[in-house]
């Protein structure tokens, strides 16, 4: 090997070698700043374990290694985080040591809830990681005081709930919550599945008897209902109907006729479906139509409603979800309909 392959070892070899020293001096730095931090917070020593840095790799050289990171804390047989930067010094870190303390006061206002199973999540947070709260929080109303949180959500997940012990709970005692979204689903499987929903309803309206939502300021936090009673819970109530392949949804009391189309419009498309007919006998409704994701290769093809006005066909991509949880997949698309109105559909596929 000639003399500037082994220079181009050793100068890869030195930078490897000055990153490596680096990251471990930065890691002691700040598992030092953690501690310090939660002994002048708190008052006792927790010992600081794996630090997991904001956005480094092996290759960012020493002197552009991030030095922040989430710092792993165990006191007492609790774990916890703390979350330091070594430019910002000891009294910007934040943690989530009260965190299950702070959750459960939050929770328990609506253990009261009248159904089958439910979860409740609990989410606020100011800084990098889930429920971390600055040095100046260390009680239930210093958390609520916190400007720096941007709101205190709650997503409750229920089987069989009764929509009315709801608004039993006294939401004018907890000024300080910004909303509550309350998914009661129709498969009591779906209470305790990982991937909940944190928004309001989509293709979940195939899967939910109602959804209620109680929203402190509509002009400030995504609503989903257009009207809301003060200090009080909304509720849409849904209803699913299936015909054949096709699964449709709209309120509990929206009156609508599923039926298979006797006709058999002309189209260019590549009809996966039969044709369906949806009337709506009543005032203006809105849902989803979806089928199942089984009848098409997401990887291969791209899916379509088309819709038959009368005269020409016309169509619109749908979505593809998927809940892993429970195995269903939906090709999905939202639709609404005037009063009397009528809806004839069914679901095409083009190739990628």
């Amino acid at each position: 090997m000639n003399k500037i392959g082994y220079l181009i070892i050793l100068t890869i070899t030195g930078c490897a070698l000055l990153c490596g020293c680096g990251s471990s001096g930065q890691t002691r730095r700040l598992k030092s700043m953690a501690t310090k931090y939660v002994k002048e917070k708190y008052g006792f020593k927790a010992k600081a374990k794996r630090v997991s840095n904001d956005g480094i790799s092996w290759l960012t050289p020493i002197w552009e290694k991030s030095k922040a990171g989430i710092v792993e804390m165990s006191y007492d047989g609790k774990e916890f985080y703390v979350h330091a930067d070594l430019d910002l010094g000891v009294d910007q870190c934040t943690d989530n040591y009260l965190e299950d303390e702070f959750c459960d006061r939050i929770a328990s206002a609506f253990q009261s809830i009248l159904c089958d199973d439910k979860d409740i999540t609990v989410a606020y947070t100011e800084g990098h990681y889930k429920h971390l709260v600055g040095k100046d929080v260390k009680t239930f109303d210093d958390l609520i005081a916190d400007e720096r949180i941007p709101g205190i959500f709650v997503y409750i997940y229920t089987y069989n709930l009764d929509s009315d012990s709801l608004n039993s709970i006294d939401m004018s005692e907890m000024p300080w919550l910004s909303t509550v979204s309350v998914y009661d689903w129709a498969d009591p499987a779906l209470a305790h599945i990982q991937d909940r929903p944190v928004t309001t309803p989509y293709i979940e309206e195939l899967v939910l008897n109602c959804y209620a939502e109680y929203n402190a300021d509509p002009s400030r936090f995504p609503a989903y209902f257009e009207d809301y009673e003060q200090s009080k819970f909304t509720v849409k109530r849904y209803k699913q109907t299936e015909q054949g392949d096709l699964h449709i949804t709209c309120g509990a009391s929206d009156d609508i006729e599923v039926s298979t189309y006797p006709g058999s419009p002309e189209s260019d498309h590549q009809g996966i479906t039969e044709w369906y007919q949806i009337k709506n006998n009543g005032a203006k409704i809105k849902g989803i139509i979806a089928f199942p994701g089984e009848l098409a290769d997401h990887d291969k093809v791209r899916v379509y409603l088309e819709k038959y006005d009368g005269e020409k066909t016309y169509v619109s991509l749908m979505g593809y979800n998927y809940y892993r949880d429970i195995g269903r997949k939906y090709y999905s698309l939202p639709y609404s309909l005037g009063a009397g109105e009528t809806m004839i559909c069914r679901m095409v596929t083009e190739d990628k």
